[in-house]
C-alpha cells in the first residue's frame, strides 16, 4: 500500500503545485487584457482546487513517510512519531516548511486569489521540493549545485506546464488568445530552455552521463522521461514557428489541441518523476 500511496501522493502534488504556479503567472502576466469574467472564473476555480489538492496530498505523503520510518500505520497519526520525523529528520524539517506554505496559500485564495501571491507562494512552494529527492540528499558542493539546479528545474518546468492549461481555456474561449500566445512565446522560450539545461546538469550529477543502463529501472525510466521531455519540446516549437503563425488563417482549433497533446505528455512525465523519487538510483 505504502509503495502504491506515496507516487500517487507526490504525483498530485507536483502537479497542483506546477499548475498553480502557471495558472497565477498566466493570470497575473499573461493574460489577455481585461480577462474575460467567463475566463476569470475557470483560472480561480482551478486555482482554489489546485490549493486543496496541494494540502490534502501534505497531509498524505507526510503520513505515508511517517508510517515508512516508523513501524505502520499507527505512527502515522501518533502525534510523538510524527514530531520526531518533524524535528528530528531533514525532510521532516522541509516539510514544516511545506505546511506553512499551505496554509498561506489557503489564506490567499480565502481572500479572493491574489495572482502575484500565489505566483509567490507557489513558486515557494516548488522550490522547497527542490530539496526534496535523490539530489537533496547529496552532499558537498554536488549537492548544493544539485538542489540550486533542481529548483530552477522545477519553476521552469512549472511555468511551461501550468501555464499550458489556461493557455488552452484561452484559446477554447476566444479570448484574445493570440494576445496570450505571443505573451507566453518569450517566457516560454526560456522556460524550455531552463528546464533542458537544468535537467542535463541533475542527471549528470546523479549518474555521470546519460541513461543508458536501460535493465536499470531507475535509468529506464529516466530515459523514458527524457524522451517524452524531447517530444514537449518538438511540440512546443511547432506551436510557436508553425502553428501560431496560421493562427489567423486556420483559427484556434490547431493550437487548443496541440496544447492538450502537449499537457497530456506533461502528466507522463510529472509521474515518471514521482515514481523515480521513490525507487533506488541504479
Amino acid at each position: 500500500m505504502l509503495e502504491l500511496l506515496l507516487p500517487a501522493a507526490r504525483f498530485l502534488h507536483y502537479a497542483a503545485a506546477m499548475q498553480l504556479f502557471g495558472i497565477a503567472v498566466f493570470a497575473a502576466a499573461l493574460a489577455p487584457p481585461g480577462m474575460p469574467e467567463q475566463l476569470s472564473g475557470r483560472v480561480r476555480g482551478l486555482a482554489i482546487a489546485c490549493v486543496g489538492i496541494l494540502v490534502a496530498t501534505s497531509l498524505i505523503w507526510l503520513g505515508v513517510t511517517t508510517a515508512a520510518m516508523g513501524n505502520g500505520w499507527a505512527d502515522a497519526v501518533n502525534p510523538a512519531t510524527l514530531q520526531l520525523v518533524l524535528t528530528g529528520t531533514q525532510f521532516g524539517r522541509t516539510w514544516l516548511t511545506v505546511l506553512v506554505l499551505d496554509l498561506l496559500l489557503v489564506a490567499v485564495v480565502a481572500a479572493r486569489p491574489r495572482w502575484w501571491a500565489l505566483a509567490l507562494l507557489s513558486g515557494a512552494m516548488l522550490a522547497v521540493l527542490g530539496l526534496v529527492g535523490h539530489l537533496a540528499a547529496t552532499g558537498g558542493w554536488t549537492g548544493g549545485v544539485g538542489r540550486a539546479s533542481q529548483i530552477a528545474h522545477l519553476a521552469a518546468a512549472g511555468f511551461w506546464l501550468g501555464s499550458l492549461l489556461p493557455l488552452a481555456l484561452s484559446i477554447r474561449l476566444g479570448a484574445d488568445a493570440e494576445v496570450a500566445l505571443r505573451r507566453f512565446s518569450g517566457l516560454g522560450h526560456l522556460a524550455v530552455a531552463v528546464t533542458l539545461a537544468t535537467g542535463l546538469v541533475n542527471t549528470w550529477l546523479l549518474i555521470g552521463g546519460p541513461p543508458t543502463d536501460l535493465a536499470s529501472p531507475w535509468q529506464a525510466l529516466l530515459a523514458a522521461k527524457i524522451g517524452l521531455v524531447l517530444l514537449m519540446v518538438g511540440l512546443a516549437l511547432a506551436n510557436r514557428y508553425v502553428l501560431l503563425p496560421r493562427f489567423a488563417r486556420d483559427g484556434a482549433v490547431p493550437l487548443y489541441r496541440s496544447a492538450l497533446a502537449e499537457m497530456a505528455i506533461g502528466g507522463v512525465v510529472v509521474a515518471l518523476v514521482s515514481v523515480l523519487g521513490t525507487l533506488p538510483m541504479g
